[in-house]
């Protein structure tokens, strides 16, 4: 696979464009939240999309720089854990986002929406700190791989 920056930069911005809908919707209460099926599915979706980007960033950069492919969404943090694009701080905190996000879209019948209003009270942070990450990997002077480290 072919590293592009561009790509990477699209998907940030989407991760950015789904937070800012996402903190508007932080100040309504746990009742009205749950009340309300319209605002779920609205925080809902916006937590799929920010966690489907995390995965898609992280699997572009290990697959187009390190010619490394996991076969699962939570190995796809701890190698971007391990590979220094992501602090092992923000590593640690995403390391549940995999199952959340298999939840959020495979097994919507028995999805706790106290989970999910939890989530966005208390998750969106570390969406900007994987975003700082990023950006602070991407920004880093590095040489082209050597050949021990292309990519197949």
């Amino acid at each position: 696979m072919v590293f592009r920056k561009e790509s990477i930069e699209q998907r940030l911005g989407k991760i950015e464009e789904a937070l800012a809908v996402l903190k508007r919707h932080r100040a309504i209460s746990r009742d009205a939240f749950l009340g309300n099926i319209e605002t779920r599915w609205i925080v809902e979706r916006g937590l799929i999309l920010v966690s489907e980007c995390v995965f898609d960033i992280g699997t572009h950069i290990l697959a187009g720089v390190f010619g490394t492919y996991p076969e699962q969404y939570k190995e796809v943090i701890l190698n971007c854990e391990e590979k220094e694009v992501i602090s092992k701080e923000t590593g640690w905190r995403l390391r549940g986002l995999a199952g959340f996000r298999n939840v959020l879209v495979h097994g919507y019948l028995q999805l706790d929406p106290n989970r999910v209003y939890d989530s966005l009270q208390e998750d969106l942070p570390v969406f900007r700190d994987f975003i700082r990450d990023v950006l602070r990997w991407l920004s880093a002077e590095r040489e082209p791989p050597g050949p021990e480290e292309t990519p197949q």
